[in-house]
């Protein structure tokens, strides 16, 4: 299966090129960390680490105490969606 973006519509097709479908399911959001399953999308928002449910679109917010002028760095921790990425704080 190939996926890919035209405008503000995802389409995935086989590798054929013989079906292509719109994919309506929720976007990962920009400059997020999928899990290795494609399940979770980590992700910065106001400075705290969110994660986002790929299948509902539903976000869960991890931390409370970003702060701005700090770099976030996303590391991946384990090969599964229950815990998708880490976030360091780097001065």
């Amino acid at each position: 299966m190939v996926a890919f973006s035209i405008g503000d519509k995802r389409w995935t097709c086989d590798v054929r090129g013989d079906k292509c479908a719109q994919d309506t399911s929720p976007a990962a959001p920009p400059d997020s960390v999928l899990s290795p399953d494609g399940k979770r999308a980590a992700f910065i928002r106001e400075f705290n680490l969110w994660v986002r449910d790929v299948a509902t679109g539903k976000d869960v917010q991890l931390t409370r105490d970003g702060v701005e002028g700090f770099r976030v760095r996303h590391r991946q921790r384990r090969l599964d969606s229950k815990q998708a990425a880490g976030a360091a704080l780097v001065s």
